[in-house]
């Protein structure tokens, strides 16, 4: 027999909390947009319009109603994950949906003339020169990239240092689960005020002890697209013993970075990186992370944990502090 890993209840937990994620992130608008819609049913007509979207799939065999309720989605979410082993169309379907959006990062800067003052503010046109990935993805896969982070967040979380200061998740008092509530991160504004406050105190410390100073600010350029985490630190596989809900998660939550990085490979942003990917056979063995997926926040910071351990053993500076990819160091 099946067991039902995953409840109602627990979907419904990961969408508070993604909700809250999203009320005090105001980067990504279109995933703001996409849980207005999810949560309202603000764009029914796409759903008359479109018979094949995700809750309409085995409504002849559910009998299932066309407009679903924000409760009858967390029921039905967690009903295909449980099972997804099973039958895979709903989340297939789902996982199919997964696009890129890219934004402006910089833009060609083009010369002016230095002797001629104008009030003419629009160019006719704006070369871009560098552009930043955002996943655009249904928010059924953004619920389950929290419940991942609710199974497996605290434990990435406890094995990082101190001096990884951005995106640090909120833990109970033992360190051995995320807050209940709708909590998720520690407030981002407190994170990076600690995280150049204790650098300018360091070296004021230092100009005390009449000693000479130095910061040194750097940051790894496009670091999503870079990173190369293994498949298998993702989805380790399955056990058979009625566990599957637990191993579907992971395996859904591993198609979610494989459908990414392919569709970003093609695009050949920020290079042609897809042979990096790659093992001798020419299967997919490693994944990039997607920027607007809140796992991949964590995941990111524990992908440096190792060059942490290392700046503090080896170049031993008088400060050093990380807020994801940005590095300040003081000597």
């Amino acid at each position: 027999k099946v067991k039902m890993e995953y409840s109602k209840e627990d979907i419904r937990q990961a969408y508070i909390k993604l909700k809250s994620y999203v009320y005090y992130d105001n980067t990504d608008l279109l995933l703001r947009r996409q849980l207005v819609e999810f949560e309202t049913g603000i764009g029914k007509e796409f759903l008359k319009n479109n018979p094949d979207s995700f809750y309409n799939i085995h409504s002849d065999i559910f009998n299932y109603k066309l407009h679903f309720t924000l409760e009858e989605k967390f029921k039905r979410i967690a009903e295909e994950l449980n099972l997804y082993h099973e039958r895979k169309d709903f989340f297939d379907s789902v996982l199919s949906k997964v696009s890129i959006d890219f934004y402006p990062k910089k833009y060609k800067e083009t010369p002016e003339e230095t002797n001629y003052v104008s009030n003419e503010k629009v160019k006719s046109e704006y070369l871009v020169e560098r552009i930043t990935p955002f996943i655009n993805a249904p928010i059924e896969l953004h619920i389950i990239s929290v419940l991942w982070l609710l199974r497996h967040g605290a434990y990435i979380e406890k094995k990082l240092k101190t001096e990884c200061v951005g995106n640090r998740l909120l833990l109970n008092k033992d360190k051995s689960e995320i807050i209940q509530g709708s909590g998720l991160f520690k407030p981002y504004f407190n994170q990076y005020q600690k995280w150049r406050d204790n650098a300018v105190d360091k070296a004021v410390q230092i100009l005390k002890e009449g000693k000479s100073v130095a910061f040194i600010n750097l940051d790894i350029k496009d670091y999503f697209s870079s990173i190369r985490i293994k498949r298998t630190e993702i989805f380790k596989g399955r056990r058979l013993d009625g566990l599957h809900g637990y191993y579907n998660l992971q395996e859904i939550f591993l198609k979610i970075h494989e459908e990414y990085s392919f569709k970003l490979a093609k695009h050949k942003s920020p290079n042609d990186f897809y042979e990096e990917l790659k093992d001798e056979e020419g299967n997919l063995e490693k994944v990039v992370l997607p920027i607007g997926l809140v796992s991949s926040y964590v995941l990111a910071n524990s992908y440096l944990q190792l060059f942490d351990e290392q700046v503090l053993s080896q170049v031993k500076p008088a400060y050093y502090g990380r807020y994801v990819d940005d590095l300040l160091f003081v000597i």
